[in-house]
């Protein structure tokens, strides 16, 4: 390969297709229509991760999308469908869509090494105070020859666009990150802290070695191999061994991330069941106290005729009632669905 005909800087969409044919730049599940005449534009697996809750983002497929929710003030760990390959001489940076910053999410900016090789993880974060939808695709009906043959497909929806760069002097040590960078996401599922107090009577047990088997899962998809672990600068990439190893570990993380969204199923139905109990609790201890309080306001006011204690309890039984209010909301939410994913 003659890098002499490129000037370092930018790649355009002409550039990338032509290092691609020269296999200097190698993308899996690569689609045209995500190449940009600036970079080319990445899409999402269902691999979400949380890092405030430690837990798979959960997945909602309906009839013509399928999407999930950013919670506020907080940051998932997304794995991309796409794996990247590139030379010593090629480098690359990340950038946010201006249709995703436009809907609240944050900026994303960070840097693709030379010589990498394997899937990416990539940040993305809710600094709003309200959930945020993130659309992973959108589902097409596709009609056959006749009226009965009709298809749905997955149109893929992108989230980042990566810009590839020409260097200047193709780089002379390669990068130590491991492909996906599973080693950052063992620092982020860790198994969790065990409470004191009441929150113990929460199906804490439980609920602990869940969130146990979801590190493990997690540490299994990690340790799988993608490439070969030292990459030598001056040994030319094997594609076709590139793209067996693609397929090979997009088979594993999808059949390791539905487990883990089984295993977070549970944990979240264990966080909501504990809820429900605590809620009918305080609920239920709410209107023995609310009747006591009418009780005595009848008794010790009402059949003795004195206004005063009647106005007393007037103004005790609203207070109680507002205290306990935020529970019983709770409560409702969870019975019926509407509360935001935990």
């Amino acid at each position: 390969m003659n890098y002499s005909q490129y000037s370092s800087g930018m790649l355009s969409d002409s550039d990338i297709k032509k290092l691609i044919s020269q296999k200097e730049i190698v993308i899996t599940n690569y689609d045209e229509k995500n190449l940009t005449p600036l970079g080319y534009n990445l899409t999402p697996t269902e691999f979400i991760l949380s890092i405030k809750n430690q837990l798979l983002v959960k997945i909602h497929n309906e009839e013509l999308e399928k999407y999930c929710y950013i919670e506020p003030n907080d940051t998932v760990l997304i794995m991309t469908r796409e794996a990247i390959a590139v030379s010593k001489n090629i480098a690359g940076t990340f950038h946010a869509k201006v249709g995703m910053v436009s809907l609240g999410f944050g900026h994303i900016s960070t840097t693709l090494d030379p010589l990498w090789r394997g899937p990416l993880l990539i940040s993305l974060n809710n600094p709003t105070n309200k959930r945020l939808k993130f659309t992973l695709a959108k589902i097409k009906k596709v009609e056959g020859e006749k009226s009965e043959d009709i298809d749905y497909t997955y149109l893929h929806k992108s989230f980042i666009t990566l810009i590839f760069h020409k260097l200047t002097s193709p780089t002379l040590v390669a990068h130590d990150n491991k492909p996906g960078r599973f080693d950052q996401l063992t620092h982020v599922v860790q198994k969790q802290v065990k409470p004191k107090g009441w929150r113990k009577l929460l199906f804490w047990k439980r609920q602990n070695q869940h969130f146990a088997n979801l590190k493990d899962l997690i540490d299994t998809i990690g340790s799988i191999q993608y490439t070969q672990s030292n990459i030598n600068i001056n040994e030319d990439l094997n594609v076709e061994e590139f793209y067996k190893s693609h397929d090979n570990f997009s088979e594993l993380l999808k059949f390791y991330t539905d487990r883990a969204h089984a295993t977070t199923s549970k944990i979240i139905y264990n966080k909501k069941y504990g809820l429900n109990i605590l809620y009918t609790m305080l609920g239920i201890i709410g209107l023995i106290l609310i009747g006591l309080l009418i009780y005595f306001a009848w008794t010790m006011g009402v059949k003795k005729d004195k206004p005063a204690v009647v106005a007393f309890f007037a103004l005790l039984i609203p207070l109680v009632a507002t205290i306990i209010y935020p529970y019983f909301s709770k409560l409702i939410k969870l019975i019926i669905g509407r509360k935001e994913e935990i």
